[in-house]
């Protein structure tokens, strides 16, 4: 492990970290023969190449006793530049910056998503950010194939400015599916090389905050993460000045240079004295282990009266919802955290409103708008047959659907665009709402006249419906629960 530095004089040196051990390499031994060709090329290019901003030479002093105490001088740094609407944003981002450090440590490193008006200061958020996670790089233009290199030779965390111009783009489709792989622990992003027959494979699992303008990203990237929706200010908030902040408070508590040069430490010294017996029990050698098993427990095991551990251990309502798939998945990472700094709740509400904004962009996708003009087409049939057919039955079901045809779905689709006030110029044709159709698992065949029917007799129909009603409309679960029981 290789970690440049720069001292209180702004001269510049590497931490060389072994098992047990800290060197201290200054700039004038990078070409110290000793080192080897090789090892004279690493150290010359990291000191060279560097792009994120340094911090002081890390030292025991810089060891923070107390993750809960640097957690809370870090919300005091965002709020120093930052305004968010609710209290526990401050919280949870806080425990973000310290998961960059982490990572390794986890499976997942969920997204941030800074969401909102051009003058809601989500650039700011993300500069606030460079000062203090782990190797912050910040861009306002890449490629995917730039950011993949950046993320694979030095393990930066990604702040990405405006990130809904570079999806537009002609490379969008690149950034797109590097931001989808950064999630995850062994995340690999895949690049055809133009100028022979290999392909170049890069390691992107990291952290990463975004900003957009209140545009719809894809939902598979919303659901990797957390989004946070800024605001304005309201009057009379004042904010200091992001880009003076060194100079203004430069040594204090709450300066960016102490509380980054804590971080490093915290993550140099347990990289170096893990596993020496000397060190063995020493608090300030930080490792999530024990929080991931507690976040496990909380998230898998019911009370006696089948509420979830975590709502019952922090007084939370009764019916509060299971925390699984994605979610859980962030979960593990900043709940851990929340664990070690004592702000568990404020993060599991964080996870849970997140959970309920996702819902809503479901409903507003191109599939739930198909899957919501086939069912208004049932739905109106069903309501003709008047009030002996009050409860849907895999009899009732089927002749609903008998002679619905893809044209039928599209026209209702188009109708629907045009109620809404979002129609386009030209109808969307049949041929792409059919393709969203099949994409839902809710298959049709081709009958007379060269139209397709929906074909409701199909196995994997129902079951496919009824992933439908959860995901795009679960008040309506109740007037089809006759077909989950079916289904049982």
């Amino acid at each position: 492990m290789l970690e440049p530095y720069k001292d209180i004089k702004g001269n510049l040196g590497i931490l060389e970290v072994h098992d047990g051990s800290i060197k201290r390499i200054p700039q004038k031994e990078w070409y110290d023969p000793k080192y080897g060709k090789e090892g004279l090329e690493i150290l010359n290019r990291l000191g060279e190449d560097y792009r994120w901003i340094l911090p002081r030479d890390v030292t025991l002093e810089d060891l923070t006793n107390s993750l809960p105490d640097l957690h809370r001088r870090l919300c005091t740094f965002i709020r120093k530049y930052i305004w968010f609407s609710d209290e526990d944003t401050y919280d949870l981002v806080a425990n973000w910056v310290i998961s960059t450090y982490f990572r390794d440590q986890f499976r997942t490193s969920p997204l941030l998503i800074f969401d909102g008006v051009t003058v809601a200061g989500k650039t700011t958020a993300l500069k606030v950010l460079e000062q203090v996670v782990y190797r912050g790089l910040f861009t306002e233009s890449s490629s995917g194939a730039a950011i993949a290199r950046d993320i694979t030779d030095f393990d930066t965390t990604i702040l990405l400015d405006e990130v809904l111009d570079g999806l537009n783009s002609d490379r969008g489709g690149d950034i797109y599916t590097m931001m989808k792989s950064c999630f995850q622990q062994g995340g690999m992003w895949i690049r055809a090389d133009p100028k022979g027959r290999h392909n170049h494979k890069y390691n992107t699992y990291t952290s990463m905050a975004i900003s957009i303008r209140g545009d719809a990203l894809p939902e598979d990237v919303y659901n990797r993460g957390i989004r946070i929706n800024m605001t304005s200010m309201p009057e009379g908030t004042e904010l200091e000045d992001i880009d003076f902040c060194e100079e203004d408070d430069e040594h204090g508590p709450t300066s960016p240079a102490q509380l980054r040069t804590e971080l490093y430490a915290l993550k140099v010294y347990a990289a170096a004295y893990s596993n020496t017996p000397s060190w063995a029990g020493d608090k300030r050698l930080v490792n999530f282990s024990d929080e991931i098993i507690r976040t496990k427990q909380h998230f898998t095991q019911r009370m006696d009266n089948g509420q979830w551990m975590y709502s019952y251990i922090l007084g939370m309502e009764p019916d509060a919802p299971q925390i699984r798939d994605r979610n859980r998945k962030i979960a593990t990472t900043l709940y851990s955290i929340g664990l070690a700094t004592m702000t568990e709740r404020a993060i599991v509400e964080m996870i849970i409103k997140q959970d309920q904004a996702n819902k809503e962009i479901a409903a507003d996708t191109p599939e739930a708008l198909t899957f919501a003009a086939l069912k208004e087409i049932l739905e109106a049939r069903w309501k003709e047959e008047g009030a002996l057919h009050k409860h849907m039955t895999p009899s009732l079901f089927c002749f609903l659907l008998d002679g619905i045809t893809t044209t039928d779905v599209a026209k209702r689709y188009n109708e629907i665009l045009q109620e809404q006030g979002n129609a386009p110029r030209e109808p969307i044709p049949t041929s792409k709402v059919t393709a969203r159709l099949n994409a839902l698992g809710l298959s049709y065949k081709r009958g007379s006249g060269n139209k397709s029917y929906m074909d409701p007799k199909d196995a994997n129909f129902t079951p496919n419906w009824m992933r439908c009603i959860s995901k795009y409309d679960i008040r309506s679960l109740t007037k089809y629960r006759r077909l989950i029981d079916d289904i049982e």
